[in-house]
């Protein structure tokens, strides 16, 4: 944390704001994506519940693809795209246990892979707490606030 002990910090600064703004910068946001445009016709091809046949007849017509400048010319390089390339969640994970002669499936997840993913995501960086910061009762920053950090538990 910047500064010494007894220093006043600026409390319109928080620690986040940094990375929210190195997570959120335009250059970025798409990720592998060209621009806005790639981005928005991959998001509606998977999400309006469009074949892959028509996605890759769509973009078989002549010139439409290079037109676009789409990173993919049919459905399968898409998926690659997707699959191989853009974080995701972690898998699910199965294990079988045996309580009282009883078999149970139980589903989980990784742990340490669900905190990888979730400090990886830009959608949380308003979110994510890195340092403590120092909270005041009054306007003149002299009542100086302890608690669990960002709990709001006094």
């Amino acid at each position: 944390m910047p500064g010494q002990a007894n220093q006043y910090l600026d409390p319109t600064h928080g620690a986040n704001t940094t990375y929210g703004i190195d997570a959120g910068s335009a250059a970025d946001v798409y990720a592998l994506f060209a621009s806005q445009m790639d981005w928005d016709i991959a998001k509606w091809v998977k999400l309006c519940g469009a074949s892959s046949t028509a996605l890759t007849d769509l973009l078989e017509i002549d010139g439409l693809s290079k037109h676009l400048s789409l990173p993919y010319r049919n459905s399968k390089e898409l998926n690659k795209i997707i699959n191989k390339d853009l974080p995701g969640q972690p898998k699910f994970l199965c294990k079988q246990i045996i309580v009282a002669g009883i078999a149970f499936n139980v589903f989980y997840r990784d742990i340490i892979e669900c905190i990888k993913a979730l400090y990886s995501d830009p959608n949380f960086t308003d979110f994510l707490v890195f340092t403590p910061e120092r909270h005041y009762a009054d306007e003149d920053y002299t009542i100086w606030l302890f608690h669990d950090m960002h709990t709001s538990q006094l």
